[in-house]
């Protein structure tokens, strides 16, 4: 019988101290508006550099498509002139290239014929 009164007081007194540790030692949150103050701040220097990368991604797009378009201008001026010119030309630039590069293309070069 002593022991169940012993069991019961030890644990009110138990009980006790950790109702008095609670109370003594309370949890308090954070500032929330602090805290979301913070975040917003760090999100705002982010979005600050994601601006600056997105407009010099932006510029260099731009300064892309002025190369493309410009390429592809001078594309269609010289397409136009190898469409539209005469055969007779062809083969002159043909002969012309032939005999300015005579040494590299190895033409004349009989011993190259008969090895083959």
């Amino acid at each position: 019988m002593y022991k169940r009164i012993f069991f019961w007081i030890l644990l009110c007194i138990l009980i006790g101290g950790v109702v008095y540790y609670i109370k003594s030692n309370p949890v308090t949150p954070p500032n929330s508006n602090e805290v979301i103050e913070k975040k917003i701040d760090i999100l705002e220097g982010k979005i600050d550099s994601l601006s600056l990368q997105r407009d010099s991604i932006r510029s260099i797009i731009d300064t892309s498509r002025v190369k493309i378009i410009e390429i592809h201008e001078e594309y269609n001026k010289v397409r136009t002139n190898i469409i539209y010119q005469p055969v007779d030309s062809d083969y002159v630039q043909f002969t012309k290239y032939c005999t300015d590069n005579e040494g590299l293309l190895d033409i004349n070069n009989a011993s190259a014929t008969e090895d083959n």
